[in-house]
């Protein structure tokens, strides 16, 4: 049990919670009304004793596919160790029932071996490795003259709208791989949902088409701190190198405590940013679990059949 003076602001929030998982459960009972958006809750007791929870958000609008946040303890089990009640707690929130869910996210700190341990023994696979950067709040200087600075002529930022998400949907579908894509099963419009009115597209226009070379995405699970993912096209393109430090800089100071999430393996990005006086703090993994099964298609060889069948 938690004392009310001790431990009131941790109550408040789980009275929250507990609501959240309220709206959750009616919007599981009926998918065919309402999306899904809410967070449910599965919580870890030992004699009456609040140890631990675990939050699970829908990451697209028909709920199969969900991501699972890191476990809090709170308080010591005297008969099972941290590592153990985090394995019950990730196990619960799998078998959780939800029969939409076809596939399940987390994202571990990649110094965290034993959590990264405990999620591939619960079947999870490594999907994607990012860098989390901050911006070096001492030093103001470069920051207020970015500010005041523009974009050139021929790109345009935007905040992510109805119009242009086909735009950034064919960019995200760019940055991501296949197996990735499957396991998030993200439609654009899961992408324009979760944008909260902070999520952008820059453009590149000419006189005949308009394509997206670069953009920010709010992640849906994040509930403090906001966290945007930094994408960006394949080829890489030189005008990137003065407007990402643009719209960063101006997004950074329209927007309190934010992060930004670039790929590990994205060389360019890494060392403009560290140019442009933003702080690498963390590095994650993001790892999947995912139930869903490769679709033969027997029409693109004829005659064919699948190698399941052989066995068979």
């Amino acid at each position: 049990m938690f004392e009310p003076n001790k431990h009131g602001e941790l109550l408040a929030r789980l009275q929250i919670t507990l609501i959240r998982s309220w709206l959750a459960q009616v919007e599981k009972n009926l998918p065919g009304f309402l999306p899904a958006k809410r967070p449910s809750c599965i919580v870890g007791i030992e004699n009456k004793s609040l140890r631990g929870l675990v939050l699970i958000h829908p990451y697209n609008q028909r709920g199969t596919c969900l991501a699972l946040t890191l476990p809090e303890i709170f308080e010591g089990s005297n008969y099972l160790s941290k590592s153990k009640i985090t394995k019950r707690l990730l196990k619960s929130a799998i078998h959780h029932k939800d029969y939409r869910a076809q596939s399940w996210i987390i994202r571990c700190p990649a110094v965290d071996l034993d959590l990264i341990s405990i999620t591939r023994e619960l079947g999870f696979q490594p999907l994607k490795l990012f860098k989390s950067w901050k911006k070096n709040t001492i030093k103001t200087n470069t920051s207020q003259i970015s500010s005041s600075v523009e974009l050139s002529q021929e790109l345009n930022y935007q905040r992510l709208n109805r119009f242009n998400n086909r735009l950034f949907w064919q960019l995200m579908k760019s940055s991501e791989s296949s197996n990735l894509r499957q396991i998030l099963d993200r439609k654009s419009s899961d992408i324009f949902g979760s944008n909260k009115n902070i999520s952008g597209v820059l453009i590149s226009k000419n006189k005949t088409e308009e394509t997206a070379i670069a953009g920010l995405l709010s992640r849906p699970e994040c509930q403090s701190d906001l966290v945007l993912e930094l994408i960006r096209d394949t080829a890489w393109d030189e005008r990137l190198s003065e407007s990402i430090p643009i719209i960063l800089d101006k997004t950074n100071q329209s927007f309190k405590q934010i992060s930004i999430e670039t790929a590990s393996e994205d060389e360019e990005l890494t060392e403009l940013l560290t140019k442009n006086e933003w702080v690498q703090t963390t590095e994650s993994l993001l790892l999947g679990r995912s139930l869903w099964k490769r679709q033969v298609n027997s029409q693109i060889i004829p005659g064919t059949r699948s190698l399941e069948t052989m066995l068979e």
